[in-house]
């Protein structure tokens, strides 16, 4: 089976745009024989801080945070 990366802003499951345009394509990718495996940029604790009010600092933090884990993961 082939491996494909797909680097994608959101978690999993939670944004229209992305589930539409590029989780939905994982099915059929899997019957051609392709596995998709999904690496989002924010993780739970940033999508929960970064859509409200306030907290600036919090957000800094949870965005460092993520943009470290990515630069490791490339």
């Amino acid at each position: 089976m082939k491996r494909l990366a797909a680097l994608v802003p959101n978690i999993l499951g939670v944004t229209p745009g992305q589930r539409f345009r590029i989780e939905s394509w994982a099915p059929g990718l899997r019957a051609a024989g392709w596995q998709v495996d999904f690496y989002p940029f924010e993780d739970e604790a940033l999508h929960d801080v970064l859509y409200r009010p306030g907290r600036p600092f919090t957000k800094l933090v949870r965005l460092v945070s993520c943009y470290r884990r990515h630069l490791r993961l490339l």
